[in-house]
């Protein structure tokens, strides 16, 4: 079997799995430290059935929204830097299990496969399948984060 054909079988069984296990988990309520160290509140809330990453292809996932929409505004590329780390950091910790070490600096993280029309990827190291979709929306305060599973960051 070629690995194109192998890896789309797989994705079909996987998929309806990856895309509800991160954003059914998170937290309705919380904080997010920002670069600062100031707690930047949240409510987030899962959308169900959308098709803001894969056009097509709908998914459960969670947005969420900073009650200040101004908390994590970046005043330098550190700032910003710092502050999608630390959102990375959060959310990645609603996806698997936590020996999935998620490759949450923004370095790492990585543009949207082909199959994907927003936002980027973050990959896990020790699950090679397993990432989760992220976009940040707002600049230059984030205020608002859209996440879902993803399968895969990259290319077979």
């Amino acid at each position: 079997m070629n690995k194109r054909l192998h890896a789309a079988i797989l994705m079909a069984t996987l998929y309806p799995i990856l895309s509800i296990s991160g954003p059914s988990s998170f937290l309705a309520k919380g904080y997010i430290n920002n670069s600062y160290g100031d707690k930047c509140q949240y409510t987030q809330k899962i959308i169900r059935e959308n098709r803001y990453f894969y056009g097509n292809n709908t998914q459960h996932v969670g947005l969420l929204t900073f009650d200040n929409p101004t908390c994590m505004t970046a005043t330098s590329k550190i700032d910003k830097t710092t502050n999608m780390m630390l959102i990375n950091r959060t959310i990645s910790r609603w996806y698997s299990h936590p020996d999935a070490k998620f490759k949450t600096h923004p370095n790492d993280v990585s543009e949207p496969r082909k199959i994907a029309k927003n936002g980027f990827c973050i990959q896990s190291a020790t699950y090679p399948m397993m990432g989760i979709n992220i976009d940040y929306i707002g600049d230059p305060s984030i205020e608002k984060v859209i996440h879902g599973g993803a399968f895969m960051c990259s290319e077979l």
